[in-house]
């Protein structure tokens, strides 16, 4: 089966640009979804879920399970997964 090329839409780049630029943490998706909206920027909130999907799938973030609640936070990677080469450790 044939591998899908990823689609670089404005809503991907607008949220990549913002987990880089909080790299040294995690984000939630209601970060992300609160962030879009402080830019006027309209987006269905299973479609943020999709593209953090998307980013996983591509080693390009980092999904973890907050300790404090049963949702997942999400930090950027690098565009070429070199954090899948080491261990994360989250406190």
């Amino acid at each position: 089966m044939k591998e899908r090329k990823s689609y670089t839409t404005k809503n991907r780049l607008v949220i990549l640009d913002y987990l880089k630029e909080n790299c040294s943490t995690t984000i939630s998706a209601a970060d992300i979804k609160k962030h879009l909206e402080e830019k006027e920027i309209s987006v269905n909130t299973t479609t943020v879920y999709r593209l953090l999907d998307k980013l996983c799938a591509e080693n390009i973030i980092i999904k973890y399970s907050d300790i404090n609640s049963d949702k997942a936070v999400y930090q950027y990677a690098g565009e070429k997964g070199h954090c899948r080469e080491h261990l994360h450790l989250k406190c």
